[in-house]
């Protein structure tokens, strides 16, 4: 009878070698002491590293109660009472952060978090920002290029954030900077950090828009003035999106104009209610709330016959809202028979003709 060739997988572990068994077991029982090993010796420097919790946490409360300087020799360099004064920190405003940066930077863990910005890994970089975020400590201004320049796309997110939050005197030119870089140029991420800008320096934003050739930028500053408006930028909006513009860029811009209730913005309005989109009429239908005159009344009246459903019912709602012209022009419409809008506008006043909101 022939024989079959040997099957070269294993059928059991008896097939396995005894020194590769052996080999296989000092190597797991190794891995396994390591981490036993570990995680104890990391428990005792976590205890060790507190030993002086109570008597620095003392000393912090009585520097904050204080104000002595002087009590800040009485503090122990020690991860812990870094991580505490950062903890503390971020509960508390004014001065109080101020004395915290202060036994922060003399203890030397602001000079540690900067060198960990420019040299570390990228975990120690992340947990070095963070602290330094909290306490809002201002960097030198040779590291941002380093910090902005970093290769971790999140890293260098978070870094431009820090430097917006800081409220430096340059923020914008690092801003502008940052954005021009293409690989920056993500409209999440870079819409974020032009609406943390905005938070605190809204009127810059038209200045940005109507010094900017960059399509992306326009796009960027045209949807944080949506969603920050500032009053008297309707030229510049208007200027930048030009005569015929995207979808997509025609609503960020209408809704940027729609911060001023302006002859100007109304009557662009009034323009879009037959653009080709039923998404830029129905936003027109809802804009157009800021307003309440006949023109406007006449206007609504003609998207209430809108082709598209959700037209109708913006315009209607509009409608509702404006007051008495509005409903004027929505008992009209319940009048007509053959209106399209005839049983929305039941379901809004009502059947027993009493008003309800829409």
């Amino acid at each position: 009878m022939m024989d079959l060739p040997a099957n070269p997988m294993l059928t059991s572990f008896s097939d396995l070698p005894i020194y590769a068994s052996m080999a296989c077991f000092v190597l797991t029982l190794s891995i396994f002491l390591f981490l036993i090993l570990h995680q104890q010796i990391a428990n005792l420097y976590k205890r060790w590293d507190s030993r002086f919790s109570a008597a620095d946490e003392a000393t912090l409360m009585e520097l904050l109660a204080t104000g002595n300087a002087a009590l800040l020799p009485k503090l122990h360099r020690s991860y812990h009472t870094r991580d505490m004064i950062v903890r503390i920190a971020s509960k508390m405003q004014g001065d109080g952060v101020t004395l915290l940066i202060g036994a922060y930077s003399f203890l030397g863990f602001a000079v540690a978090d900067f060198k960990d910005l420019a040299e570390a890994n990228l975990l120690r970089r992340m947990k070095a920002l963070e602290r330094c975020r909290t306490l809002k400590l201002p960097l030198p201004e040779s590291a941002w290029g380093v910090l902005l320049s970093y290769r971790d796309q999140t890293f260098r997110w978070s870094a431009m954030e820090y430097l917006i939050l800081l409220k430096a005197k340059d923020s914008l030119l690092w801003l502008l900077w940052f954005l021009n870089v293409p690989h920056n140029q993500v409209t999440g991420m870079a819409l974020h950090l032009s609406c943390c800008f905005a938070k605190t320096s809204p009127l810059v934003l038209p200045i940005l828009l109507d010094h900017s050739d960059d399509k992306f930028l326009h796009k960027i500053w045209l949807q944080t003035l949506a969603l920050y408006p500032v009053v008297g930028s309707e030229d510049i909006i208007l200027r930048i999106m030009g005569e015929r513009p995207a979808t997509e860029i025609l609503g960020f811009g209408m809704r940027a104009l729609a911060a001023s209730s302006s002859e100007t913005t109304k009557q662009f309005l009034l323009v879009q209610a037959i653009h080709k989109d039923w998404t830029v009429r129905k936003l027109v239908a809802e804009l157009l709330q800021s307003f309440s005159d006949m023109e406007v009344i006449d206007c609504l009246g003609f998207l209430a016959e809108d082709m598209s459903f959700p037209v109708r019912m913006e315009a209607l709602e509009t409608l509702n809202m404006l007051g008495p012209l509005g409903q004027i022009e929505l008992d009209r419409i319940a009048q007509m028979d053959n209106h399209p809008a005839k049983l929305l506008v039941e379901k809004i006043i009502g059947t027993d003709g009493s008003r309800r909101s829409a």
